[in-house]
């Protein structure tokens, strides 16, 4: 799902100034194959955790600890780590505890990088599997409707769940939003409908909290995790991913203009006419191949796998 918040804009290369790097990615499809060898096997698991009965402990659905951390690993050898505290948010926390044991996070693309510069950037998204099979049966059987309060706010360095939205209706008839009161209490739309999509806030977006976005965790650097009050030692790899990415991809294409438009604003990259970022659709039916094909930086930066700490 597309998290359904953003004006969306255009930005050619002239005017990001992007200087892309050219790098030898001619083994990738070789490395695909070799990233997968087990992948029969651990989607096989992710498809049946997808229709097992609430409450698996095989699948983790279980209650997480008060709090843990699951530490990221870079194909370039970077780490980030979220740290999640249950009583934020205890639904999103509960989805994110079951998916990173289920080593979901394995051979992951940070498909959508929604930044230009360190002054104007919004959010990094990620949580498809990169297997149309398992990305179909959890959006299938796992997608919930379960909302939570923002007790914490979308602030820089904050995770919370991408969502779909309701558009809330005022005056007669039946208000759509009615029954995501309180825990939504926008007017105009109200989040509704998660499933393993999040995203993290590169600027304080605490606009979003309203609308029903409650943060179940912050990014942290792993390597000093004492220092529980500062999210942005952790947000320096993210960072450079969002900014690499951001200017060489953009932002996808179901939120951008087919055609360069002088009224769209600058998240949008474009390439001879075309939006150069991830077609999400293109993303859900082909999988990690589509990606390795059309945006081979975007593959070399992916998540290879995580850790989880309790």
């Amino acid at each position: 799902c597309i998290l359904l918040t953003l004006v969306v804009c255009i930005r050619s290369d002239q005017e990001c100034g992007v200087s892309c790097e050219k790098e030898d990615f001619s083994s990738l499809s070789l490395n695909l194959r070799s990233d997968s060898s087990d992948s029969p096997q651990r989607e096989d698991k992710l498809i049946e955790c997808a229709k097992a009965l609430p409450g698996s402990t095989d699948c983790f659905d279980t209650i997480p600890p008060k709090e843990f951390v699951v530490q990221f690993h870079l194909a370039n050898g970077q780490k980030f780590a979220i740290r999640v505290f249950r009583e934020w948010a205890p639904v999103y926390a509960q989805r994110f505890w079951q998916v990173s044991n289920l080593k979901w996070w394995e051979n992951i693309t940070i498909y959508r990088n929604v930044y230009v510069n360190s002054s104007l950037r919004f959010v990094s998204q990620f949580g498809l599997s990169g297997m149309p099979e398992v990305d179909k049966v959890w959006a299938k059987f796992k997608s919930s409707n379960a909302t939570a309060p923002a007790l914490k706010s979308n602030t820089r360095g904050r995770v919370s769940f991408s969502m779909g939205a309701v558009l809330c209706k005022q005056g007669e008839g039946q208000d759509p939003c009615a029954s995501l009161r309180p825990n939504c209490t926008a007017t105009d739309y109200c989040a509704l409908g998660f499933s393993t999509e999040i995203f993290v806030n590169y600027a304080n977006n605490s606009r979003l909290d309203s609308h029903g976005f409650a943060p179940f965790g912050q990014v942290e650097n792993f390597e000093d995790m004492e220092n529980l009050e500062n999210p942005e030692s952790g947000m320096t790899v993210l960072d450079s991913v969002g900014e690499r990415l951001g200017r060489q991809y953009g932002e996808v294409t179901e939120l951008c203009p087919k055609k360069p438009s002088a009224d769209a604003s600058p998240y949008c990259v474009y390439r001879n006419d075309t939006c150069a970022g991830v077609d999400v659709e293109a993303l859900q039916k082909d999988g990690n191949p589509y990606i390795v094909k059309g945006f081979p930086e975007m593959y070399h930066l992916r998540i290879v796998h995580a850790d989880v700490f309790t």
